[in-house]
């Protein structure tokens, strides 16, 4: 009897940590630049982070107002474009990145490099990004969590990649 309540424990503590976050799927270049509607290089205007939370309190995202370098796949016109960051990316200012695992952080700090981590609550916060109030390569399409979503965004820390990157994205796209 005292083995069957043991392997009780044992298989509840290792469901109930999966139930907590999901399974992290890794992208490939090739995945991410054929999926995006619109692959720019561009940074972040910095003070334009926000978070929206749910009405139910429940997920949030965030919001944000991405300018514009140049286009490297589809078309726009807009040199100041909104995006939303989907829940499960967690803007970070790197003067809060020490403490983020024990209380909530700004996204931005003036003056400060902001980064975006992997927020996965199973898992903790990993996979940052370059500072986002740099040019970076940001991979832009409409997929959410529970719909499309209206406006451009990213969902996965593969949707934003290093400018220095650019060529072989470019190379992918022009692969048949």
């Amino acid at each position: 009897m005292r083995p069957v309540v043991i392997l009780i424990f044992i298989l509840a503590a290792v469901f109930q940590e999966g139930a907590a976050g999901w399974p992290t799927k890794l992208f490939s270049d090739a995945e991410v630049a054929d999926r995006a509607e619109l692959i720019v290089v561009g940074r972040i205007k910095v003070g334009s982070i926000k978070r929206v939370t749910r009405e139910d309190g429940g997920a949030y995202r965030h919001t944000a107002i991405l300018i514009v370098t140049r286009t490297v796949k589809g078309v726009t016109q807009e040199k100041e474009l909104p995006i939303t960051i989907h829940y499960g990316l967690l803007p970070v200012s790197a003067r809060f990145e020490k403490e983020m695992n024990i209380k909530p952080t700004l996204p931005e700090e003036p003056g400060q490099a902001t980064r975006i981590f992997e927020d996965n609550p199973s898992e903790g916060y990993f996979r940052p990004t370059g500072d986002i109030h740099q040019d970076q390569l940001w991979l832009l399409h409409r997929a959410g969590y529970e719909s499309p979503s209206k406006t451009l965004g990213v969902l996965n820390p593969e949707d934003i990649q290093p400018a220095t990157k650019e060529q072989r994205i470019k190379a992918l796209l022009s692969k048949p």
